[in-house]
């Protein structure tokens, strides 16, 4: 066997133990992204219930009112003293 034929079959050695670790890595990744997957479904808390109101018509409005300053933004699309503005001008 002449000195290219070494080479040659020195470079397949290489380029199968590569794509051994390659194939190695791989599947530790998926191992562990799929152990970290099943554990964040298993730990993650049940949804908080958001729409609790069991008010209609003006006394949810004024639930909104004096509730937190966010909540009427979020149910409206506006803040509580744009909406007392718009109150006034009609």
């Amino acid at each position: 066997m002449d000195v290219s034929e070494q080479v040659d079959c020195h470079r397949a050695l290489i380029r199968q133990r590569i794509l051994r670790y390659t194939a190695l890595l791989l599947s530790l990744i998926i191992c562990a992204t799929s152990s970290l997957l099943e554990s964040t479904k298993i730990t993650r808390k049940d949804p908080e219930p958001y729409h609790t109101s069991a008010l209609t018509g003006e006394a949810w409005l004024i639930e909104l009112l004096v509730g937190h300053p966010e909540q009427i933004r979020c149910e409206l699309g506006l803040h509580a003293h744009v909406f007392a503005q718009l109150i006034s001008e009609l």
